[in-house]
């Protein structure tokens, strides 16, 4: 994958490498786009000057707050297809997207690193810390942006905003859907419009089958940082993700500014 998108991008293997053990025993955050992620709380981060991990539509907060990731990710393929010209104009932060977008759909995003996507839901589920050989699928952006904070040396990993809950309801034949009149990000304007929000849910086949093997991989991924020596903590507010140990935002912010302080 790299290889071939080396062809259209000149440079973007050096660019991951250059990633590589960048920030050697720090801490930042994960950000999700659950409906619990207030601009409050990254304007707090920001602050802080905390590195921040982000992903897909978090753009959407932007008017709300000054701050802005450090690092932001997709590898939604439906998402890249509706949303390039958007993802071209992001600047400001390292872009990382899937190589999928290139190979599969022939969509180059401006100034994006690509990364080579293992676009399987392979079982058992593995987690490469050298993110050249591959970022495994997991069935969600935050497990790569684990992946990719792992990859960066970061030890100490905190997840905000990720709820990991899914409102459901059964359409007129009985099947499991996801039910769009329930708020899932943290904002109703996440999507342009709600013709656009329901043909993204409606591209879950098996709606019990996706959550359920994003939950199988928390819980691997908590298995393979705890290998790692890398701590994750999950300071969402609410929410179901519960493979992590919890820990409030506030405490967070106020270990955060002690270690920056250092002693009196």
């Amino acid at each position: 994958q790299l290889s071939q998108v080396e062809t259209a991008v000149p440079g973007n293997r050096r660019r991951l490498l250059e990633l590589k053990n960048t920030h050697p025993g720090e801490a930042c955050f994960v950000i999700g786009n659950g409906p619990s992620l207030t601009a409050a709380d990254l304007d707090r981060i920001r602050q802080q000057g905390i590195f921040c991990f982000a992903s897909k539509g978090i753009y959407k907060i932007f008017p709300q707050t000054a701050w802005r990731p450090d690092v932001w990710g997709v590898s939604d393929l439906d998402d890249i297809g509706l949303k390039h010209k958007e993802l071209d104009k992001l600047d400001g932060f390292v872009k990382l997207v899937c190589t999928q977008s290139y190979l599969k759909n022939g969509i180059l995003i401006r100034d994006a690193v690509y990364y080579p996507f293992i676009q399987a839901e392979r079982t058992p589920r593995c987690f490469y810390r050298d993110v050249l050989r591959g970022v495994h699928f997991y069935g969600t952006i935050t497990g790569k942006l684990v992946n990719f904070a792992v990859y960066m040396g970061f030890t100490t990993i905190y997840l905000l905003g990720c709820d990991n809950t899914v409102a459901v309801k059964r359409d007129a034949d009985g099947r499991e859907v996801i039910d769009t009149s329930k708020e899932l990000h943290f904002s109703r304007d996440y999507f342009d419009s709600e013709q656009e929000r329901i043909k993204v849910y409606q591209n879950i086949d098996d709606l019990q089958h996706a959550v359920e093997y994003v939950n199988r991989s928390y819980d691997d991924l908590k298995w393979f940082c705890d290998d790692f020596g890398v701590k994750v903590l999950n300071a969402t507010r609410g929410g179901e993700l519960e493979s992590f140990p919890r820990i409030d935002v506030e405490e967070i912010l106020q270990t955060e500014r002690k270690q920056k302080d250092g002693p009196v």
